[in-house]
């Protein structure tokens, strides 16, 4: 681990508040936008005890999840929570952690 970098209590990497970012967000995405980044993600909401209901980070991927496919959704006359539920029952497969690109 550099100066720039962090690691939370999940054993998640994070930028510091130093102002180095990941190159997702300074694309403006978030760090968990990248197959890499989303399977370490889970991977820490797996570890973290309470996993799903207690990990800080699961509501932004959720947000994340409805924003970018909530003009799917509406295509198929769903709503954008469906998107986010279905998504979550895909994410939550212990499996996911080892495909190529979750």
């Amino acid at each position: 681990m550099n100066a720039h970098d962090t690691t939370t209590a999940q054993g998640v990497q994070a930028p510091a508040a130093t102002g180095a970012r990941w190159p997702e967000e300074r694309a403006g995405l978030p760090w968990f936008a990248t197959a890499r980044g989303l399977r370490r993600l889970l991977r820490a909401v797996e570890e973290t005890p309470g996993g799903w209901q207690a990990h800080p980070q699961v509501p932004q991927l959720l947000a994340y999840i409805e924003a970018k496919y909530r003009l799917l959704a509406r295509r198929y006359g769903r709503e954008p929570a469906d998107a986010v539920a279905a998504a979550f029952e895909v994410l939550a497969v212990p499996a996911i952690l080892d495909a190529h690109d979750p």
